[in-house]
């Protein structure tokens, strides 16, 4: 039964009726008290290898952090199923690990590219870079959509680049049409349960109406909750 016969706790308490969560971690709490009294007890006759422990400690601690990020991506992914889309997408993938920082830089091309009723453009260009991808990873990205349709609302080019660390990402948009021309630039910063924008030029002029932002304004999406702060835009027509 190993430590406390696991493999049969955790279904018998689900079985009386112990909710799936508590009962996974109730066992989880039991297996790491029996576990660190018999390795105690092992240390002290000698028969403890530490160089293997810290190498199974090691391969557990990387395999539990990189098992809860696979969950959370394949969950975001999962959100496209069913999603109709079609067009024509080739990508290139280059992977580095030189001076021991791992690297990758991505290439993609398409033509007539489309996302449900929601995106249709005419080309896509990308050219993206992820330095130190198992330390602090730092990304340079640069996205191109040539004639794309947004929403019902077409443009002549849309533009995004993103650099820095993922926990701070410097943004900028800029869109084309016949009839609007806008650009941003914002700082995207990872907080406790979501992100904070941090809007920093905001201009647009829809036909003749200009608008410009007088000062940065704050973005919080946090926890199904948008707050929006310190907005305040010049608006001249004509």
């Amino acid at each position: 039964f190993g430590v406390g016969g696991g493999f049969l706790m955790t279904p018998l308490l689900i079985f009386f009726g112990i909710p799936p969560v508590v009962a996974v971690a109730t066992q989880a709490n039991q297996i790491v008290a029996t576990s660190v009294s018999g390795a105690l007890a092992h240390w002290r006759r000698g028969n403890v290898d530490l160089a293997m422990g810290g190498m199974l400690l090691a391969g557990g601690i990387v395999g539990s952090s990189g098992g809860v990020w696979l969950f959370s991506y394949l969950r975001e992914i999962g959100q496209l199923a069913g999603t109709p889309m079609g067009g024509e997408l080739s990508a290139s993938l280059q992977l580095d690990g030189a001076n021991g920082r791992q690297s990758a830089r991505l290439s993609a091309t398409g033509r007539g590219i489309s996302a449900a009723d929601t995106l249709t453009t005419a080309g896509v260009d990308l050219n993206a870079t992820a330095d130190d991808l198992f330390g602090t990873p730092i990304l340079a990205a640069d996205l191109n959509l040539a004639q794309p349709t947004i929403a019902d609302r077409p443009f002549t080019q849309v533009s995004m680049t993103a650099k820095g660390p993922l926990s701070t990402l410097q943004a900028n948009v800029s869109l084309a049409g016949t009839d609007l021309t806008a650009a941003a630039a914002a700082e995207i910063t990872q907080i406790a349960d979501g992100y904070r924008i941090g809007l920093q030029t905001l201009t647009a002029d829809v036909k003749d109406i200009q608008m410009r932002n007088e000062g940065p304004a704050i973005i919080e999406l946090a926890s199904g909750v948008t707050r929006i702060a310190n907005v305040a835009m010049r608006i001249q027509d004509g």
